[in-house]
């Protein structure tokens, strides 16, 4: 069961984390912007959202 919910979970945690740091990087100060979390976190994000896209496509969901 717990490997079933898992592609749920790490595309809504990844959404979540993505949706608060984006408001950090275009809201925030410019002098408070670290370059390699930034970059590390967008990947992370990428990675995960394709992921779970290609779990969800495998299965023949309908489209997220």
């Amino acid at each position: 069961m717990v490997k079933d919910f898992t592609p749920y979970s790490d595309l809504w945690l990844t959404t979540r984390t993505f949706k608060e740091r984006h408001l950090a990087w275009t809201e925030g100060a410019w002098e408070d912007l670290d370059p390699e979390e930034l970059d590390q976190t967008f990947d992370h994000c990428v990675k995960t959202i394709n992921k779970a896209a290609r779990y969800f496509k495998d299965r023949d969901f309908p489209k997220i």
